[in-house]
């Protein structure tokens, strides 16, 4: 854990809340052996998450994001507690969609091996088009261009 420990402080202190400490504590706890299995030492690794909240877009037809903080301070016995409800919808932000969505008998995502969801992948900056329009999309030109560059 000592490896990633002063990028999760640095993300705990920037989101401010329990139940996100608790989910990034876990997601480093799965990357470690991610990072000896594959030798991704390496290699840049690009964290690709994103925080919930009640901005998350998700799918029309599901229940939105929603946090209710239960608990914050010092108990009656003198000892910190906090906690929290999180109630969100499982397609919501960035998200993977199990096998088993659309396929009965399909592999969940908890039975996914993380080998399958890491791999090369490059860059293709379009900051400059999606600031001139905010639905911009990627288009086969741009990938032209890209590989034109590089």
């Amino acid at each position: 854990m000592s490896i990633l420990r002063p990028v999760i402080d640095k993300a705990c202190a920037a989101c401010g809340s329990p139940k996100k400490r608790v989910l990034l504590t876990i997601m480093a706890c799965v990357a470690l052996p991610v990072v000896s299995v594959h030798g991704l030492e390496e290699h840049k690794i690009v964290d690709l998450t994103h925080a919930l909240d009640e901005s998350t877009i998700a799918w029309p037809t599901t229940r939105p994001f929603h946090r209710e903080q239960t608990a914050w301070g010092v108990t009656p016995a003198g000892y910190w507690y906090a906690s929290g409800d999180v109630v969100t919808s499982e397609h919501a932000g960035t998200h993977i969609d199990a096998p088993v969505h659309f396929a009965q008998g399909q592999t969940s995502v908890d039975d996914i091996a993380l080998d399958r969801l890491i791999g090369p992948a490059v860059v293709v900056d379009v900051r400059v088009p999606c600031a001139q329009q905010s639905d911009y999309r990627l288009s086969v030109e741009d990938l032209h261009s890209w590989e034109l560059r590089y």
